[in-house]
């Protein structure tokens, strides 16, 4: 009996999908990254009051559009030790692993391509470590262009940490 749907068929304006990433700030609040199939994009949303059951409700009402056009495959989400959001997901329309980054639950988000060579970021997993002072997200992906070489799994870096002007992915 205590459960949350966060999207299915019937929710609206945010449908289901077969991608799903979870994840918990230090404060308790619920976030979740979810690939909608229905229109093929890729949503975030958080619950601050996660003792209710739900089907929708706050999750819908928080929610919002990440990517469109295909964005959202495999996605996975952590949460750093200072509760900014890393999402890591593949874009199937241009075959591109991206990022999304906020700096808070609530925050609004900012998306770059992290690799668009051929066919890439598929099996993704990503984390995050603290180095120097700076949150350094590693995003681990299955490269589809180079099955069964050395080169099929990569993993990419912001070696200069988050909120860095200029910061260049590795």
């Amino acid at each position: 009996p205590d459960y949350h749907i966060i999207a299915d068929d019937d929710t609206l304006p945010y449908k289901g999908g077969p991608y799903v990433a979870h994840g918990v700030t230090s404060d308790g609040v619920a976030v979740v990254a979810w690939y909608d199939a229905s229109e093929k994009r890729l949503v975030y949303s958080y619950n601050t009051a996660q003792q209710t059951p739900v089907h929708g409700g706050a999750w819908q009402t928080n929610a919002r559009v990440i990517d469109e056009d295909f964005a959202g495959w495999y996605v996975d989400l952590t949460v750093d030790k200072n509760d900014g959001i890393h999402i890591a997901y593949y874009s199937s329309s241009s075959g591109d692993l991206k990022y999304a980054y906020l700096q808070n639950y609530s925050a609004n988000h900012t998306v770059v391509t992290v690799d668009s060579y051929l066919s890439v970021g598929t099996q993704i997993t990503i984390n995050t470590r603290e180095e120097s002072g700076h949150i350094v997200p590693y995003i681990s992906y299955f490269q589809s262009a180079f099955t069964q070489t050395p080169s099929s799994v990569r993993v990419a870096w912001l070696p200069s940490g988050v909120g860095t002007a200029g910061a260049d992915v590795k």
